[in-house]
């Protein structure tokens, strides 16, 4: 049962060159500024194993960075929440299911020259999926069959045949799989 936490936090200046626009003749200025990036994150994963066919995953992290940049200061906050469970089924078959959330925020504060329609935004994203692998010829080949699904509020409905997972490369493999995602409507606004 083991858990794992680890972090990282980084911080530093960058320079930077720009022009910004002026009320006054010649309506702009060429200066110099030094931005402010500073950032980390925590994470956090607890793995349980039942047998060598069967074991849990879960995982949570936070990030956030802050920019200074030229003309927009953005602050940005992530959290992340992952769950994964693999059992098997049969001698053949080995199933995978799981499912995720994300809540992104994102606050940009405006300039004289640069303004954002929603300078607060905050976005969730929900998934879930399901995969089973079926062993053909042990050790040699096998087929994959799964679907993910994901709500984001910001599209409709779409599929595509991207796997939800990887494969080892060692083993050739038949991928079949299908990746579905939408919402209720499109955020007004927002093409």
């Amino acid at each position: 049962m083991p858990l794992t936490l680890q972090g990282d936090y980084f911080g530093g200046k960058v320079g930077n060159k720009g022009i910004a626009v002026t009320l006054d003749s010649p309506y702009f200025q060429i200066f110099e500024k030094e931005s402010s990036i500073t950032g980390g994150n925590l994470l956090s994963r607890w793995q349980r194993s039942f047998s060598e066919t069967s074991d849990l995953l879960l995982q949570i992290n936070y990030e956030f960075t802050e920019r200074d940049e030229l003309q927009v200061l953005e602050n940005r906050d992530t959290f992340d929440l992952d769950f994964q469970h693999r059992f098997g089924l049969g001698e053949r078959q080995d199933i995978m299911w799981g499912f995720g959330y994300r809540f992104a925020r994102v606050d940009i504060v405006d300039s004289l020259t640069i303004a954002y329609t929603s300078a607060l935004r905050k976005d969730h994203l929900f998934s879930f999926f399901l995969q089973d692998e079926i062993s053909l010829w042990p050790d040699k080949f096998s087929l994959l069959i799964g679907s993910k699904f994901e709500d984001n509020g910001l599209y409709r409905i779409r599929d595509s045949a991207e796997p939800p997972a990887a494969l080892d490369a060692s083993s050739p493999s038949l991928r079949l799989g299908s990746n579905i995602q939408g919402c209720q409507d499109p955020v007004p606004g927002r093409t």
